[in-house]
């Protein structure tokens, strides 16, 4: 039983579970391989989008500027809620990247603290934060969603409880937001659902797929390059310590090799490395690389693109943020805003998901396709040569309107909303991000 609501605890109960994770380790039989360059440079390309600014905004480059200073205070608040008080009333903050304003959602009178950084902020003229009341505080919004959680879990799928797909904290802190298999009026009524003690929206479920399978990297590797496993294709996400890679636990097993190429497309195969250890609770796994893993991901089109961007922070998720992603299979997209944090999915790749994201392209356009798994979810820095890791691509959501694929081919499951974990998770795991 986890006591406490911050963030920080959720991350420390995933930490703890880390043990648990399946280790596999095998000697030099995939270190044996075709040779590859190893003369690679890593640098910085300054990042070029392509995709529409949103409006509000004259360039990506002020928006990111905008976004960056409004992170910062973000990050202030949200390390000065979760400082050691129990009974905080932290709800949720909301970065209104558009009206220059981060919306702190808080139950009660703020803390001290807080509300001196509030103060400073509101003098300053340069952004602002507006103080919203909340129905409930993010520590009663994460025990009704493990209450609601633990239930269905137990229950037999064709019941209200079982039929339930996700659960996410509604970002103004008003109740969760639930989708369900079977009719939302029907399940009003169901004591999974009155029972939790707080305000329950409930939503129609989207069938969610795995957004399975730039092409020929080498040492040291990048994240957003292509691989391949015995059972399909995917992307890397970030390199982390130890020369591991992240990417998506539904992209292989434990002991699986991570081809650049298979053996069916050269005499003699090269092996970028194997699937070490998986946590399918985030569908998170890493890589062991051969020849390492460095501090840069891809961040051009799709295919044989050698455009990388230096990667030097790694940050939680906000609604209302604009990331960015970067899977090989579709390259660098943008316009792509949080919706949700905090979303547990009943029916993950690999059963019940934690911690997830859900964000969506503005415009309708491709937020990512079959091939992105596993692929690196980023924010540009306003120096727009830079980027902050922020996520893992886990999944696409299908279908919600038709979108146009992009890419590596016309062909392909392609989506404009999509499900990606918090790279927080994976460093509670596996360490930071190397940058």
């Amino acid at each position: 039983m986890v006591h406490g609501s911050s963030r920080t605890a959720r991350l420390k109960l995933l930490a703890s579970v880390a043990g648990a994770l399946s280790v596999f380790t095998v000697g030099p039989v995939w270190a044996e391989g075709g040779s590859v360059d190893t003369a690679k440079v890593t640098e910085s390309t300054p990042v070029t989008v392509a995709d529409p600014v949103p409006d509000g905004f004259a360039t990506w480059k002020e928006l990111f500027h905008v976004q960056d200073q409004l992170g910062a205070i973000a990050d202030r608040l949200d390390t000065h809620a979760h400082a050691g008080d129990e009974e905080s009333g932290f709800a949720s903050i909301r970065l209104a990247v558009k009206e220059r304003q981060v919306l702190l959602y808080w139950k009660g009178r703020l803390s001290a603290s807080v509300q001196d950084i509030v103060n400073e902020v509101n003098s300053s003229r340069t952004a602002s934060v507006r103080v919203q009341s909340a129905a409930y505080s993010e520590r009663e919004l994460f025990a009704a969603q493990q209450k609601i959680t633990s239930l269905a879990l137990k229950a037999p799928k064709d019941s209200a409880a079982g039929s339930i797909k996700t659960i996410a904290p509604i970002p103004d802190a008003s109740g969760l937001r639930v989708t369900t298999t079977q009719d939302p009026d029907t399940m009003r009524s169901a004591p999974v659902l009155t029972d939790s003690g707080v305000h329950v929206v409930i939503e129609k479920a989207v069938k969610t797929t795995p957004v399975y399978d730039r092409w020929n990297d080498a040492p040291a590797y990048w994240g957003g390059n292509h691989y391949s496993t015995p059972g399909t294709g995917c992307s890397s996400g970030f390199a982390m310590n130890n020369g591991l890679m992240v990417t998506a636990a539904h992209c292989g097993d434990v002991g699986d090799p991570a081809w650049i190429k298979p053996p069916s497309k050269l005499p003699t195969a090269v092996v970028m490395g194997w699937v070490k250890e998986t946590y399918p609770q985030g569908d998170l796994a890493v890589v062991k690389t051969n020849g390492g893993a460095a501090g840069s991901v891809y961040t051009g089109g799709p295919g044989t693109t050698n455009q990388s961007t230096l990667v030097t922070d790694a940050r939680t998720s906000y609604q209302g943020q604009w990331v960015c992603t970067s899977g090989s299979y579709s390259g660098l997209r943008c316009g792509i805003q949080v919706d949700f944090v905090g979303i547990t999915q009943l029916d993950g790749p690999l059963g019940p998901t934690y911690h997830l994201v859900q964000a969506h392209q503005l415009q309708g356009l491709q937020a990512a396709r079959n091939g992105d798994s596993g692929g690196p979810v980023i924010q540009i820095n306003s120096d727009m040569k830079s980027v902050t890791a922020k996520g893992v691509i886990s999944q696409g959501l299908y279908p919600l309107q038709s979108v146009t694929c992009v890419g590596v081919s016309s062909n392909g499951i392609c989506t404009d909303t999509i499900y990606y974990e918090d790279i927080k998770v994976a460093e509670a795991l596996w360490g930071p991000v190397r940058k």
